[in-house]
């Protein structure tokens, strides 16, 4: 809590119980509701008798569960006959001691140390302790103010359930065989699948023989916007380079400006390509399903450039920026030049963009 009696995380976690604020707020799965009432907890500011009376407050203080005992908070939480029964449940679930720790704080550490780093079991062993507490406050409450009888089973089935809902918007990895007990516990509805990698071989693909491509991409940013294409054979050699200087609002417009600016520039020097590439797969997508919305700031532009396509009998499609480098290149090239630059020469480009570009 700083001076300005602002709150953060930044502040809870430089407190000297750092383990604990680390899991309650940084930790994921863990409701909002329930790190509020772990921080209080820990803390020692719910309000039980004993917590009451360091404020000048006597009151009766009877635990509502055994009703034999002083009502503390380590008491009515931890220690108590009733509530054990429902800590010695999830004890055994874990393969954990039964004996009673020395303080709710010690009791919460023996879980949250108790599985390796990253693993099923670590993720539930921090969970747990701060759903059997958060529910047996709510039992010590109903008990207080409604005079009904505590249930250790109603208790143990309501921390199941949360913790099995949790598992369901919050699924983990299981991390080799150590988790399949969580299963049969019923508090896991399952294990989130693992992630497939799959590598994919990207370059640049030769048009046929005696046919011409067009790739386009731009560039949108706080400098302004400018576009590049380049128009290349069959063997890869280059055609001719082009750089665009406009004015954009978005990304999406950028793009379809460049786009419609080489495509115009083509059909002026009858340089009709055979396929046309972009890397903004929305873009490609918007010109090549007609019936699809246009935004109308790029409407004039999407539609020429499906009826010029049309009438060449190009295709565009979408391919990812590692083949597309020579285009990218142009037009982070181009925010440097006040107006628009044709290049049709290798050693023009050479004096901007470096050679590995025309090796893809």
């Amino acid at each position: 809590m700083a001076s300005s009696k602002s709150f953060s995380i930044q502040c809870a976690s430089t407190d000297r119980w750092s383990l604990s604020f680390r899991l309650l707020y940084l930790g994921r799965g863990l409701p909002s509701k329930v790190s509020i009432f772990m921080w209080r907890l820990l803390r020692r500011l719910l309000p039980f008798p004993d917590t009451l009376q360091r404020f000048g407050f006597s009151m009766p203080s009877v635990c509502p569960f055994c009703r034999r005992d002083s009502a503390s908070l380590d008491h009515c939480l931890l220690s108590c006959a009733s509530v054990q029964d429902v800590w010695i449940y999830f004890a055994d679930i874990f393969a954990l001691s039964r004996a009673v720790a020395s303080s709710i704080r010690s009791q919460c550490h023996s879980w949250w140390l108790l599985a390796p780093a990253r693993s099923a079991t670590m993720f539930y062993a921090q969970l747990l302790p701060c759903l059997i507490l958060w529910f047996l406050w709510k039992a010590y409450n109903v008990c207080l103010h409604e005079g009904t009888a505590f249930s250790p089973a109603g208790s143990i089935h309501m921390i199941k359930r949360e913790a099995f809902l949790i598992s369901l918007s919050h699924p983990i990895k299981k991390s080799g065989g150590n988790g399949d007990f969580l299963v049969s516990a019923g508090l896991v509805t399952g294990f989130a699948a693992p992630l497939q990698r799959t590598t994919i071989w990207v370059k640049w693909l030769h048009p046929p023989e005696g046919r011409l491509k067009l790739n386009t991409d731009a560039i949108f940013s706080d400098a302004g916007a400018a576009g590049g294409a380049c128009v290349r054979g069959s063997r890869g050699q280059l055609i001719v380079g082009l750089c665009f200087r406009f004015e954009a609002s978005s990304a999406m417009e950028a793009e379809t400006l460049s786009l419609q600016l080489a495509v115009q520039w083509c059909a002026a020097f009858a340089m009709a390509p055979f396929a046309v590439e972009v890397d903004s797969l929305s873009l490609a997508n918007l010109i090549s399903a007609h019936d699809t919305r246009i935004p109308w700031r790029i409407e004039p532009a999407v539609s020429y450039v499906r009826s010029t396509l049309s009438l060449w009998g190009s295709s565009i499609r979408h391919i990812y920026r590692e083949a597309n480098h020579v285009a990218d290149a142009l037009a982070t090239a181009g925010l440097g030049f006040n107006t628009s630059k044709i290049f049709i020469l290798y050693t023009h480009c050479l004096l901007r963009l470096s050679w590995p570009y025309f090796l893809m």
